[in-house]
């Protein structure tokens, strides 16, 4: 649950630094190729730390990448001073690049930990930490925002990566004793490629599908949202602390949820149809902004989608690995976490430049249209779902 906290707070906290600096310094047009080229490379990191956390143990290597990513961060920081534009999109590129794989290899840590009667258990406490680290993480940003230089948030960043750092270390407290390296286990499933792995399971297909069209819809509704906001904010440190007051509202709520109807809604709908709330909320949440255009309807429905992401959503969804045998889990989750969600960026960075090239007027309500059709197949998507779970 700390460990949670620490990482979610981080992340949260990262983004709203991120789109500040680089908003602020370049404005919403350059957005979308940056985006692109952050998910290629976000992309091509999954693959290769895939290979590594196939053939190891996630803890291994999750705490080594935070105390790498603290570096970054200060160097980035010394860099800002000098050349900020430069520190801007360096910035943009190592936290979207590194940031959903830091989370993505917690998660790996916390579903080899538990078995799935357990981790339904478990899941509810742990993400609840997260949704916590979501209320601190629009808290911190805001607070600094409105007495220090936008840039004063890189060294605070990067301590929190080196406290996440610690906190991972202690998610492998009292877990089973691994077998050295030179011993052979008998009962160990060999090691397969996630390739291969991907095409004999329907249902790691599935969920990567899944992942893909619900990180699309994400990526154009976001553009969307950003470019409502900018038109408002004049500084970086407006921006800085407009997306921290979003980011803590959400949080709220998310908490909310959690303590509220999580469980709830687990037991009732099932895993898979849960999972199917984040689509179906977004699907509906774009049509009202399509019929209301301005920047509060579009602010609501982003504020939906990221508080069904960070609680009903990546609850379900984590549940769904639990079954997963480890072998396959270790060689796939990476590649599902991260590298189909940068598929997925790619897809809505596309739409999004595809879209403003054609469209000279109206590109929002455009843009809100795909997001309801991206949607839309995503919710067919997770219902498929519940049957593989269950099988």
């Amino acid at each position: 649950m700390l460990a949670a906290t620490v990482i979610i707070t981080l992340q949260l906290a990262g983004k709203a630094t991120r789109d500040a600096l680089f908003l602020s310094t370049f404005g919403v047009a350059a957005l979308p190729p940056v985006v692109i080229i952050a998910a290629l490379l976000s992309g091509f990191l999954a693959v290769v730390l895939a290979r590594m956390m196939a053939r190891s143990h996630p803890a291994r290597l999750v705490p080594r990448l935070f105390a790498f990513s603290a570096v970054l961060l200060v160097g980035e920081w010394m860099l800002a001073g000098p050349a900020r534009a430069e520190a801007a999109v360096l910035v943009y590129l190592h936290l979207t690049a590194l940031g959903a794989i830091l989370v993505s290899g917690f998660w790996a840590m916390v579903n080899e930990r538990f078995d799935p009667r357990t981790a339904r258990q478990a899941i509810g406490r742990i993400t609840a930490g997260g949704s916590i680290g979501g209320l601190l993480g629009g808290l911190l940003p805001e607070r600094v925002g409105s007495a220090l230089p936008l840039t004063a948030m890189l060294p605070i960043l990067a301590l929190l990566q080196l406290l996440a750092a610690g906190l991972v270390l202690g998610v492998e407290h009292g877990a089973p004793a691994e077998a050295p390296d030179n011993e052979t286990d008998t009962t160990m499933e060999p090691v397969r490629p996630a390739g291969a792995v991907l095409r004999h399971s329907s249902y790691l297909t599935g969920l990567a599908l899944l992942v893909a069209l619900t990180s699309s819809a994400e990526g154009v509704l976001d553009y969307v949202f950003k470019a409502r906001a900018t038109a408002e904010a004049l500084t970086g440190e407006q921006l800085l602390r407009f997306f921290a007051g979003f980011y803590t509202l959400t949080a709220l709520v998310g908490i909310l949820i959690q303590v509220t109807a999580l469980r709830p809604v687990l037991s009732r709908l099932g895993i898979a149809r849960s999972a199917g709330l984040l689509p179906a909320g977004v699907s509906a949440g774009a049509i009202g902004a399509f019929l209301m255009p301005g920047l509060i309807p579009v602010m609501l429905v982003r504020g939906l989608e990221v508080v069904l992401r960070s609680s009903v959503f990546r609850a379900a969804y984590e549940l769904l690995f639990t079954p997963v045998a480890p072998a396959e889990k270790r060689a796939t989750k990476l590649l599902l976490d991260v590298g189909a969600a940068r598929v997925g960026d790619v897809v809505g960075g596309t739409l999004i430049m595809g879209t403003l090239a054609l469209v000279a007027g109206g590109s929002v309500r455009v843009l809100l249209g795909l997001t309801v059709v991206l949607s839309g197949i995503a919710l067919v998507v997770a219902r498929r779902l519940q049957l593989g779970y269950v099988a």
